[in-house]
């Protein structure tokens, strides 16, 4: 079925929705070894990828530390790490997907709040549990957008660029 030619906004949504489910959060859901550094790894590929689909972008294409801000800042689960976007580019995405480990005193765990400011302590299930309400939330909006507003222009463009990937 061609959702874009039909303007199928609740099919593209939920393909989207299941897509990035599939991919970034199911693996963790209702699994007994799931480990905070491997949760937060994939947060980190994921919270690019949701930035580009809301961007347009095939690539995240601007200074990292920038784009986590810019998701902190616009998200509504998220609201913690406001002001920390470069801090957590620095220590968490860069420190466990380049040496899998974090820098600068940041910890992984699995209890607590989703975020201790004062001892840098990130509850990896909290925070992945947030990022799911921030996609649902993605998806929602954009059932709801009118098809020919930014954000599914933006959407159907990052669409063409995953499809461009897929030709073999």
């Amino acid at each position: 079925m061609d959702f874009r030619n039909s303007q199928d906004r609740d099919g593209i949504a939920d393909l989207i929705g299941a897509r990035f489910m599939e991919r970034y959060i199911d693996p963790f859901k209702n699994n007994p070894s799931k480990h905070g550094f491997a949760m937060m790894a994939v947060c980190c590929l994921m919270i690019e990828a949701l930035f580009c689909f809301r961007q347009g972008r095939k690539k995240t294409g601007e200074k990292g530390s920038d784009v986590f801000e810019k998701l902190f800042v616009s998200s509504a689960h998220l609201k913690d790490f406001v002001g920390l976007g470069g801090q957590f580019y620095s220590n968490v995405r860069c420190g466990i997907l380049h040496q899998g480990e974090t820098y600068g005193g940041w910890k992984i765990l699995h209890k607590g709040s989703m975020f201790s400011r004062t001892d840098k302590t990130i509850n990896a299930t909290a925070f992945i549990t947030a990022l799911e309400k921030e996609l649902h939330r993605y998806t929602t909006e954009l059932k709801s957008a009118p098809f020919r507003s930014e954000l599914w222009r933006n959407t159907i463009r990052k669409l063409d660029h995953v499809c461009e990937n897929c030709t073999v």
